[in-house]
């Protein structure tokens, strides 16, 4: 799947070595595990090793997807924010409530997130005061990130329509101006292969 779509995209584009350059994580994902420790100079190790390895340069190629859908639509900012605002509550948290850095961490992602379990609950009334302001802010977080995600897809629903459209009907015109005699078979097809990014 992951060599599949990193071919496909290496194909589209003009420019292969900037391609290359920006996509070398998603290249090493794709190597088959032998090639991969053999340039590591690896190539003893154990199959259990060699697993996890995979795994680890895989997710790498993961993670750079979806680090590139993030700087693109303003998403990575909203992650830093819910993160800086979770760590700072709970900080306060385990402060007032008096408990471990670890405990107020799970408080504020239960709490942010409303599922509420109530194993870690406030006692005092600054406690609960940061409680109610995480559930509140925690819910606006939650929407903003729904809703980026889902301008995202829809934007790129919505791309691909327009340049769908815009090549039909450019190739509507050509046809038009073939048919009418006013260009060559030879200058049809040249066209038609540059607007269809064919070599």
């Amino acid at each position: 799947m992951f060599a599949l779509d990193y071919f496909c995209r290496l194909l589209a584009v003009k420019n292969k070595w900037l391609f290359f350059k920006h996509n070398v994580f998603d290249l090493l994902a794709i190597l088959p595990t032998s090639i991969l420790l053999g340039l590591l100079g690896l190539a003893g190790i154990h199959v259990g090793h060699t697993m996890k390895l995979v795994q680890f340069v895989r997710m790498v190629g993961i993670l750079g997807k979806i680090n590139r859908i993030m700087k693109t639509h303003d998403v990575i900012y909203l992650t830093y924010a819910s993160v800086s605002v979770l760590v700072v509550t709970a900080s306060f948290y385990s402060i007032v409530e008096k408990i471990s850095l670890k405990q107020s961490l799970w408080w504020a992602i239960v709490t942010s997130s409303t599922v509420g379990y109530g194993d870690v609950s406030p006692t005092t009334n600054t406690g609960k005061l940061l409680s109610t302001f995480l559930m509140i802010v925690g819910i606006g977080f939650v929407g903003a990130l729904t809703s980026t995600l889902a301008s995202f897809f829809t934007a790129r629903k919505i791309n691909v329509r327009r340049v769908n459209e815009e090549l039909g009907a450019e190739l509507t015109q050509l046809k038009k101006l073939y048919e009418q005699e006013l260009i060559t078979e030879e200058e049809y097809d040249a066209k038609k292969k540059q607007l269809l990014n064919i070599k």
